[in-house]
């Protein structure tokens, strides 16, 4: 039963994501990168907030931890599922989207800083700011150098071999 419904919503979102299999690769690609990113960046705001809030940390070390083990779940599901078509290790990979991860936290913590020490933003509100721009900057290099798929192949995603 449990894998039914895990199957059909597997199913489900592989046909959502890829618009009947019609849309082009690299669309298909980002909508489940977005979905990935979106999913974990929740789990990332959880974390964030119950470690700052109920535990007391500074939001800094939270936002290391939090954005630590987002990541880290981010790249398993675009691994299997918005990037499954690569050719790249498992485990190379990984350390190619942990490099990338690296200097997307160090983004993170700067431009959290700036956002809410010297804007004055929530940090919560700072935190989806900074996803967004880091997003998009982390799709491109993660698409052209950890997966190394390019960007602009044009082919419907449903005539893609996969692994």
């Amino acid at each position: 039963m449990k894998r039914n419904f895990f199957s059909s919503l597997v199913n489900f979102l592989d046909s959502v994501t890829s618009l009947g299999g019609a849309a082009p690769a690299v669309l298909t690609r980002f909508i489940r990168y977005l979905v990935a990113s979106s999913s974990t960046l929740l789990l990332d705001l959880f974390l964030l907030g119950f470690l700052t809030e109920f535990f007391g940390v500074y939001y800094l070390v939270s936002v290391g931890f939090s954005y630590t083990v987002s990541t880290t779940i981010n790249y398993f599901i675009n691994w299997k599922w918005g990037f499954k078509e690569t050719k790249r290790h498992v485990a190379v990979g990984y350390v190619l989207f942990l490099a990338f991860g690296i200097i997307g936290f160090f983004f993170t913590i700067s431009l959290m800083w700036i956002f809410v020490d010297i804007a004055g933003l929530h940090y919560s509100l700072s935190r989806i700011i900074v996803a967004i721009i880091e997003g998009a900057i982390l799709f491109v290099l993660n698409s052209t150098f950890t997966f190394r798929i390019p960007l602009m192949e044009m082919a419907p995603y449903s005539r893609l071999k996969t692994k």
